[in-house]
């Protein structure tokens, strides 16, 4: 079994592959895949699996399982997990139970599908600055935490051409309604996308210089850069999931997520707890300020 490997400044495994596809197999277990390809270069294609745990101080990943998919390169994979069983399926999945289905394209149209009824509920649409082309790069559903049975959409897009001169954006959209509500900017393309599971926040990697960024979902608060996580871009990302055992695991985390990128490395990125202060404090603080305010005014005489 090889030793295990803690997550200081960000890095939590290696493995001897490029990395393409991460995935959550169960609350403490994570699934990353990727390869070399078929050409004879001696980098091999498979997955392995770690095990993740928190000792108090950073995170722990080890190995439990390396499964090699001979000249076939895993580019990305799904996981359904059931009471008893989880269910992966690697390269691509022949049937799928949707309800709803987002379509991206290089023509720049992102279309919504009733699966049901194989009719176009939206086509998404909106004003690119300055008139540009841009074209749409990812996207992931999300549920709404004040009422699950609704949704939230998120999409990546990226300029065409004139990089460095044009921004590129995270956007939501009203999925029901097909409006966009908000977006925010990157200085660079961006490459990779994640939701968490509760729909609280969202993730995304960057094109160029390998950073990771967290944002709160319904209003694009920005609360987590990490600036040069990987030496290149980031080809996934996933949010360790909320279950009841998350305290244990995440230890004071407010979130976490997992980055995988072509540089053979498992990065682990954590939002700690944002601290507040109490109401009543402020409001302490505020008076006491008052009152050595006046205090101070009565004895230089204003």
């Amino acid at each position: 079994m090889p030793s295990a490997l803690g997550s200081k400044n960000g890095l939590l495994a290696r493995v001897n592959f490029p990395l393409y596809s991460v995935q959550m197999l169960t609350s403490r277990h994570v699934l990353v895949a990727g390869g070399g390809g078929s050409s004879k270069t001696g980098v091999a294609n498979g997955f392995e699996v770690f095990e993740i745990y928190h000792d108090g101080y950073c995170f722990i990943a080890e190995e439990v399982l390396r499964h090699e998919t001979g000249p076939n390169v895993v580019m990305n994979c799904t996981v359904h997990s059931t009471e008893n069983r989880t269910y992966l399926a690697s390269g691509q999945e022949s049937h799928c139970q949707l309800y709803s289905l987002i379509s991206l394209s290089k023509d720049g149209k992102a279309i919504m599908w009733d699966i049901s009824s194989g009719k176009k509920i939206h086509e998404l649409t909106w004003e690119p600055p300055q008139g540009c082309k841009y074209m749409y790069k990812r996207c992931r559903f999300g549920v709404v935490e004040e009422d699950k049975d609704k949704s939230r959409l998120f999409i990546l897009t990226n300029p065409v051409g004139h990089l460095g001169k044009l921004k590129a954006y995270l956007q939501l959209w009203d999925a029901e309604s097909g409006n966009l509500v908000k977006l925010t900017s990157f200085t660079e393309n961006v490459s990779s996308l994640a939701v968490r599971d509760d729909g609280r926040f969202v993730a995304v990697g960057t094109m160029f210089s390998g950073s990771v960024e967290i944002f709160i979902s319904f209003s694009l608060q920005r609360v987590l850069r990490v600036n040069g996580a990987h030496n290149m871009f980031i080809t996934g990302l996933e949010f360790l999931p909320v279950t009841s055992d998350l305290i244990s695991v995440t230890s004071n985390a407010e979130a976490a997520v997992i980055s995988v990128s072509v540089d053979n490395r498992v990065c682990i990125h954590t939002l700690y707890h944002r601290r507040f202060i109490p109401s009543w404090l402020a409001i302490t603080l505020i008076v006491i300020t008052l009152f050595f305010t006046f205090v101070i005014c009565s004895i230089i005489g204003l």
